[in-house]
């Protein structure tokens, strides 16, 4: 996602059942287990919820950028539509 200042709500949630996925919300790349990133494990038997974070309050305006095993894993975005 590009900067945005005009940011105020961002929901990131892996609802893939097989691959985990790290966020980079500080505007660098986003890299497994890299600095300035956020794990979020996939969904799975033992976690059958998926994984989620919500902003609604100091949002990160940053770019974001993620990152998976596989360019096929289920990451779901949503932002207050401002780009």
């Amino acid at each position: 996602m590009p900067f945005s200042s005009a940011r105020t709500f961002l929901l990131l949630e892996n609802t893939d059942a097989a691959n985990d996925v790290w966020v980079n919300l500080t505007g660098g790349t986003a890299a497994a287990r890299g600095p300035g990133c956020i794990f979020l494990p996939h969904a799975s038997a033992t976690q059958p919820s998926p994984s989620r974070i919500v902003f609604n309050a100091g949002c990160p305006t940053n770019a974001i950028t993620a990152i998976s095993i596989t360019a096929a894993t289920s990451l779901t975005v949503i932002d207050n539509g401002v780009a």
